[in-house]
């Protein structure tokens, strides 16, 4: 079985991602006053599809569930949303309540948009993105990443 895991974000209180090369982690470093600003590559407008760690570990469980021998299925991981790197600043704005420094850089040869058709998991393994709304995600992740609390819908 295979999982196609998209961006994977967010954290559980005490286990945050701490791989700054990554959008959200470095955004909620530069929000925590532990990285000086955030680079962007071009204007943010690139869209990307964001995935709670918690929804993935779900998949992962309900795929180990569904493993045959012999038989190999391939599943999209993903909540299938449209969020921009914009998007993505503007939430960790709002949960930490500050702006943050932002740097950008010249646009990367990137695709302009990649997002999950998780549909197949969903019908196959009932999998569905219970927590991958942006601003969850954030929240999850800064409050993971400082031991401190900030606001998110509930979900």
């Amino acid at each position: 079985m295979s999982l196609r895991a998209f961006n994977v974000a967010g954290g559980l209180p005490g286990h945050g991602d701490r791989d700054e090369t990554r959008l959200v982690p470095k955004a909620v470093a530069v929000a925590r006053g532990r990285a000086e600003e955030l680079e962007v590559n071009g204007d943010g407008t690139v869209v990307r599809d964001y995935v709670h760690v918690v929804d993935m570990a779900d998949a992962f469980a309900r795929a180990l569930d569904a493993c045959r021998p012999g038989h190999w299925t391939a599943y999209n991981v993903g909540a299938g949303r449209r969020s921009t790197i914009a998007d993505v600043v503007a939430a960790v704005e709002a949960v930490a309540g500050r702006r943050l420094p932002v740097r950008h850089r010249p646009p990367a040869a990137e695709p302009a948009a990649l997002l999950a058709d998780a549909g197949r998991i969903g019908r196959e393994l009932g999998w569905r993105p219970e927590r991958s709304d942006l601003r969850r995600i954030v929240a999850d992740a800064y409050a993971a990443a400082g031991g401190g609390s900030a606001t998110h819908p509930a979900g």
